[in-house]
């Protein structure tokens, strides 16, 4: 018996704007829902109705449960699925039965019926529904560090065993259930993060394969089984070759003509005439709705693209889940005959891949793991899918070995987040930490508003060492917020952190910090401080 654990790593930056009634930056989490999570869940509502035995582990971080949580996030995730299904009515009301691009929008249309209808089935909140699907075995849902602060660029040992346990509370306090795993963020795998991770009971993580193949002593089943580290943390090491035929938009699945275009949206296409304000950015010009008609069509311009069908996509999806899963059970055999001992085949990605960038990768999840679930394909036996914990039940006795420091960036090195774009920010952060740990470590909480202050000075520096603001800046995508993001809230900081000092804590200023950056309540400041 071989076995394939997929895993999908949630997470997003925590974006909550109170203050303005259009926020760009927060349809980021407008989108995943929409595009992500709501057809995930659907997935493993099919899968609950179908009694299809499959499973798979999925992260949630803490922004992301927060964001969820977030009772004016709730409302304005309604209003976005909204706006999406009535552009779509619109735009059909103005086109003919024979409109090459009428079937294109009735299935948009339909799918944000869709969306819409699930989201408020489940009151807007997605972390009970996965919080079920958990408890009935479909989903091993697993925390990540606090902030997505990413090891080692934190550089203490005590700053991220204050990230994997702010991590681990807000698990428990979102989901109701206490984490058994964690993915590290970037698969970041350090010995600190191991041992922070070993000190709240968490089993598991995941790493690229460089982080077992170059581990010591040397692994004895490649990559094709999970290692224990010395620290008794399991590591599962992503298999290459199931990453490149999913990840790669040039080479992998999801760039196939009959896929839907992700550039082309009617949030630009539709006339201005039938848009609303929540069709528009702040300042009037167009923006992403989520509603898109064009599929990808060949290398050809923008404007060349043609019509989505959607009944030609899933044909194509088909086709996949079934090249994929033929793929795997080759592997699992031929690697069986070569170690001698039945494999555990690891994919892990990023999980909006599946829905917002593949807007056909839910429905392919979903094809390909019933596949597996049903035993052979073709006539081969095939990896049978589990989630990592299950696997670590099954499966208890494995090599231990000290993994490589590694990431899941260009060459398993850290490049992409420490470099000549972004080093600015990781000295301000340090210095942050510094000034942190000097105050409270002289002061304490405090009781009343001095300690409710400690407590928003805490939130502030945890969300500044998020990982996702070098990234973007290394990317040179939405530089402007990139940039601002880590800047306010080192700001803050350091302005609560002037209160503290000089005794006097401004409690307009601190109410207003805790409205758009309340995550974390029962944040623990000395633990963050060392």
């Amino acid at each position: 018996m071989s076995w394939f654990v997929l895993a999908l790593h949630g997470h997003l930056p925590f974006i909550n704007h109170p203050e303005h009634e259009h926020f760009l930056e927060e349809d980021w989490f407008f989108e995943a829902v929409a595009d992500c999570y709501l057809p995930l869940l659907s997935m493993l509502d099919g899968w609950q109705q179908d009694r299809v035995p499959a499973s798979l582990t999925m992260g949630l971080s803490p922004p992301l449960l927060a964001m969820m949580a977030t009772p004016g996030l709730r409302e304005r995730t309604h209003r976005y699925l909204d706006a999406r299904r009535t552009l779509c009515e619109r735009y059909l009301g103005t086109i003919g039965h024979d409109h090459p691009f009428r079937k294109a929008a009735l299935f948009a249309r339909e799918e944000a019926e869709h969306a819409e209808a699930r989201y408020d089935g489940v009151g807007g909140d997605l972390a009970r529904a996965f919080a079920e699907h958990h408890q009935a075995g479909r989903v091993e849902v697993m925390t990540c560090a606090a902030t997505h602060g990413l090891a080692p660029i934190l550089q203490d040992a005590h700053v991220l065993r204050a990230q994997v346990r702010e991590a681990v509370k807000a698990h428990e306090r979102a989901l109701g259930i206490r984490p058994r795993g964690v993915w590290l963020p970037e698969c970041g795998l350090h010995p600190d993060a191991l041992a922070a991770v070993a000190d709240e009971n968490l089993c598991f993580t995941f790493s690229e394969d460089r982080a077992v193949r170059f581990a010591w002593p040397p692994p004895q089943h490649d990559v094709y089984r999970p290692i224990w580290s010395p620290e008794g943390v399991a590591v599962f090491p992503r298999d290459p070759g199931s990453a490149k035929e999913v990840w790669s938009a040039q080479e992998g699945y999801p760039g196939d003509f009959r896929y839907r275009e992700f550039y082309r949206d009617l949030g630009y296409d539709a006339s201005d005439d039938l848009k609303d304000p929540a069709h528009k950015q702040g300042t009037g010009a167009s923006k992403n709705v989520g509603a898109k008609l064009h599929r990808i069509t060949g290398r050809v311009s923008l404007d060349d693209k043609q019509p989505y069908d959607p009944d030609a996509a899933r044909t194509a999806v088909q086709g996949h889940a079934q090249h994929f899963a033929e793929r795997r059970a080759a592997d699992a055999a031929d690697i069986e005959e070569a170690l001698g001992t039945a494999p555990c085949i690891t994919a892990a990605f990023d999980a909006e891949l599946f829905g917002h960038w593949w807007h056909e990768g839910p429905w392919f999840l979903d094809a390909f793991l019933r596949k597996l679930a049903a035993g052979s394909v073709d006539g081969k036996r095939t990896p049978r899918p589990v989630t990592a914990y299950h696997y670590l039940e099954l499966e208890p006795t494995q090599q231990v070995t000290y993994p490589a420091v590694s990431s899941w960036g260009d060459g398993g090195a850290f490049e992409v987040w420490v470099n000549g774009k972004n080093d600015w920010l990781w000295r301000k952060v340090h210095d942050g930490q510094r000034r942190f740990e000097d105050v409270v470590k002289s002061r304490g909480a405090g009781l009343g508003v001095t300690e409710r202050a400690t407590k928003q000075a805490a939130r502030e520096l945890l969300l500044a060492q998020s990982s996702d603001w070098p990234f973007i800046l290394t990317m040179g995508t939405q530089m402007g917020y990139a940039q601002r993001r880590p800047v306010v809230h080192l700001s803050r900081l350091h302005r609560l952190l002037f209160m503290l000092e000089q005794g006097r804590v401004d409690e307009a200023d601190l109410a207003q910090m805790e409205e758009r950056d309340g995550v974390f309540p029962d944040v623990d400041p000395g633990a963050l401080a060392g």
